[in-house]
């Protein structure tokens, strides 16, 4: 194994790896050059968000944003060919439903992972990734994985490594001290988090449901946070524990719902989105992820959003029921923070809580258990794979990636007027346009010959389809736009500006990122801030592993890497 070197190494099997290993599999370009690859994933078997398959959950999404209809309707991976060939096309389509349950979702990413078997390898956790040099120049990437099932370390070698590897639940700090599982364990830590809610509540639920019957008063659960999977927890915790007393705590002053409406889902998660995002300034694309957040971020679906209100207001109803269990009661408490949390000895968690609407009021409550639905952290910095890396590319720190946002806030007005845009964004920022993260010294990561550099342009491929009405005014506004700014910026321009970049570093920057280096490092799911808010849904891995592999073809023209000073054997390659 030490001998291979892979064409690509995907680090992650999640959709966003999978959709790009699925377009190289069905990609001709691909075959003929006999493009090898080979992911590594930490669980035993594939899995999507497993632990937030509550009973009536459903996708967020449209099923045609699947893994390959944006890419290739005529794909054989499509989310149709999957009911096709599960027998439930007709009766699917007789749902008149919008939208699939996320566990028939789950079932579809699942059936196409299976059949891309040959190219992943399971219960592999990766330690490290380290460049690895050749006459004085990046030649290669060396993957450092431990097999979970053996515990031995294996050593793999990549031209590109592409990273997709999810969130990490963001755990408020005032609780995080009682936050605590651990897949495998019989842990019953009372403080759950929606990234590991069935598998906590596995172990949690029988002793919830034994003191729910020997107590003399009803269960107390809070549920922290006012979006999606709270919405959710609190519904299963409803269905499930019908007499316990559930408490909503979020900072908003409501409940809303999702903006799902059809010119939203056009400006926000079009393919074409992405790019007119990439180029816009970084004030710009602040003020848009703040004016989006509604799709995505602290909302409910409409339909969720109903059955909570009706469990609030059908308590108030002054009636009393013979024939109907009585249930808990339900209240949601707006405009509140959590100020603090305590543990006792009577296993009950304590909460402060202070509420922001009005009068201001501090209440302490105590509570059987905490639900947390508040999010996930989705940043490449946090990553310990990346800790060798970090040094290479300033995108992979913390500290970097500051220093990257200050640099972009002091060059903003200068980019567009730039002589090569695309290489000066890509140098501020970190990143490419097609997800490749920018070396702080990018002459260490290019090849001796340049003349193969200027074969491709920078690729961002387009999907083929008619445009439409908005995207000719787009490119209409666009281009009027930018030659308005450019004949109004000219003479002004701050080009002698001391934190403006020398034309010889923008140079390296457009060799080296039209198309790329001979060894490159895809990172998705990172992105929001580059590539907009799309960039960790499922809305767009379709239309990125379209991005991705083209740009991973324009790599492949490169001198075979050498292993050991002797040229690599052979690797699987696509079929």
């Amino acid at each position: 194994m030490s001998q291979r070197v892979y064409d690509l190494i995907g680090v992650g099997f999640g959709p966003g790896n999978l959709a790009l290993c699925i377009a190289l599999h069905e990609s001709e370009e691909a075959r003929a050059k006999g493009f090898s690859m080979y992911f590594l994933e930490r669980q035993p078997k594939f899995a999507w968000h497993p632990s937030l398959l509550l009973p009536g959950a459903q996708l967020q999404v449209s099923p045609i944003k699947d893994l390959a209809t944006i890419r290739d309707p005529t794909s054989s991976f499509t989310f149709l060919n999957f009911l096709h060939w599960q027998g439930r096309l007709v009766q699917y389509i007789n749902r008149e439903e919008k939208v699939p349950s996320r566990r028939e979702w789950s079932a579809y990413l699942a059936w196409a992972a299976r059949r891309m078997d040959q190219y992943a390898h399971y219960s592999q956790s990766v330690q490290d990734i380290q460049p690895v040099e050749q006459d004085g120049k990046v030649a290669y990437l060396r993957v450092i994985s431990k097999n979970l099932l053996t515990n031995e370390i294996e050593t793999l070698y990549a031209r590109n490594v592409s990273t997709a590897v999810g969130g990490f639940a963001n755990v408020p700090a005032v609780i995080s001290s009682l936050y605590d599982f651990h897949y495998g364990s019989s842990n019953a830590s009372r403080v759950v988090h929606s990234s590991t809610f069935l598998p906590q509540m596995s172990y949690l639920d029988s002793i919830l449901q034994r003191e729910a019957t020997t107590s003399d008063e009803p269960l107390r659960f809070a549920v922290i946070g006012g979006g999606q999977s709270s919405a959710e927890i609190m519904r299963y915790l409803r269905d499930h524990f019908p007499k316990a007393d559930l408490t909503m705590i979020f900072r908003a002053s409501a409940l809303a719902p999702s903006d799902d409406s059809s010119f939203v889902n056009s400006a926000a998660f079009d393919p074409e989105s992405v790019s007119s995002f990439w180029e816009s300034g970084i004030h710009q694309r602040r003020a848009q992820l703040d004016e989006f957040r509604r799709t995505n971020y602290s909302v409910v679906r409409s339909d969720l959003l109903a059955e909570l209100y009706e469990m609030v207001y059908d308590q108030d109803i002054d009636y009393e029921d013979a024939y109907s269990p009585s249930k808990g009661i339900v209240r949601i408490m707006s405009n509140t923070a959590l100020v603090g949390a305590e543990q006792l000895s009577n296993a009950r968690i304590r909460l402060e809580t202070c509420t922001h609407a009005g009068e201001q009021i501090v209440e302490s409550s105590e509570y059987d258990a905490v639900f947390l639905g508040t999010g996930f952290k989705r940043s490449a910095a946090t990553l310990p794979f990346f800790n060798t890396l970090a040094r290479e590319f300033p995108l992979l720190s913390e500290e970097g990636t500051e220093r990257l946002r200050e640099q972009e806030l002091n060059l903003d007005a200068q980019i567009a007027t730039a002589k090569d845009p695309d290489a000066m964004r890509a140098t501020v920022r970190g990143i490419t346009r097609d997800y490749r993260l920018v070396p702080t010294d990018p002459s260490r990561w290019m090849r001796d010959n340049h003349s193969i550099l200027s074969m491709h342009p920078t690729v961002v491929p387009k999907i083929p389809a008619a445009r439409s009405v908005r995207e000719r005014m787009l490119s209409t506004s666009r281009s009027t736009s930018r030659s308005g700014s450019r004949a109004t910026s000219r003479a002004g321009s701050p080009k002698n500006s001391p934190r403006a970049l020398s034309s010889s570093n923008i140079e390296v920057a457009s060799n080296l990122y039209r198309p790329q280096a001979p060894c490159n490092l895809y990172v998705f799911g990172c992105n929001e801030h580059t590539h907009g808010l799309s960039d960790s849904l499922m809305s767009m891995v379709a239309h990125r592993a379209n991005v991705v592999s083209a740009s991973l073809m324009a790599a492949t023209q490169y001198p075979e890497p050498k292993v050991n000073g002797i040229n690599a054997p052979p690797c699987p390659t696509i079929q």
